[in-house]
């Protein structure tokens, strides 16, 4: 931030006394070989800066992948667990059932010996 502010003061007669210093201490042969490197570091610096955010871009599309890899396994697992919970409900289902139709089944044959038994008990009298 203090840089900003630095660089909002400084005006045309500043830049121009910094030019002519940077003129006379390295000479007007060395100044377009200094531009170069100059312009070589820049170059590196973006270019180390871009492989940078590529590695981050991929390192959180990698986490991003992982993630939904972790959802879609949790997904999974519940589905594996509600299984047995639904046929323990099928086997509790069919025991019940057939729980009802052995005791119907019972009452029918307790009926007709209450009926024969009530028949024999009004032949008597």
């Amino acid at each position: 931030m203090n840089q900003m502010l630095f660089i909002n003061n400084v005006g045309g007669g500043e830049i121009l006394l910094v030019l002519v210093f940077v003129l006379m201490f390295f000479g007007a042969k060395s100044i377009p070989g200094l531009a170069r490197t100059l312009g070589r570091g820049m170059r590196e610096i973006q270019h180390a800066s871009d492989e940078i955010k590529r590695e981050i871009r991929a390192t959180t599309d990698e986490m991003k992948s992982d993630f939904q890899l972790g959802n879609e396994v949790s997904k999974i697992v519940q589905d594996i667990e509600s299984q047995p919970r639904q046929l323990l409900d099928q086997i509790e289902d069919t025991v019940a059932y057939t729980k009802r139709d052995i005791e119907a089944s019972v009452e029918k044959l307790d009926q007709p010996a209450d009926n024969s038994k009530s028949e024999n008990t009004e032949s008597k009298a």
